[in-house]
């Protein structure tokens, strides 16, 4: 679900937790104004369409060739390893996110609504 919330709200991410059952994020959007059923009609959508969520893997060198992946502002991704894993969520006309992680995930968007 979070990945979705990055995808629905413009901003980069500047703190968060998750727990069981549970998560936050923080963002950064200033001088905006956030509407909840906005943000939350946009996360059924996602959730609805039951996009595939795939894990992929690239380079240290790629990540670091292409910074926009890290979505966060104060937590990097590890690196020194060789490679990194990716998160991706795939739309029919493209990416809705992809980004580093190195959680648990579903298979696929309508899965965050069990």
């Amino acid at each position: 679900m979070l990945h979705l919330l990055c995808a629905v709200v413009p901003g980069a991410v500047t703190g968060g937790q998750v727990s069981d059952g549970r998560g936050r994020l923080d963002f950064d959007v200033p001088g905006s104004s956030l509407d909840r059923d906005v943000i939350a009609a946009g996360l059924n959508v996602l959730i609805a369409a039951g996009h595939p969520v795939m894990p992929r893997w690239i380079s240290g060198e790629e990540l670091a060739a292409r910074p926009e992946l890290v979505r966060t502002m104060s937590v990097k991704p590890p690196s020194g390893a060789g490679h990194v894993r990716l998160m991706e969520i795939a739309g029919p006309n493209g990416q809705i996110d992809v980004q580093p992680c190195g959680g648990t995930h579903i298979r696929n968007t309508a899965e965050s609504a069990r």
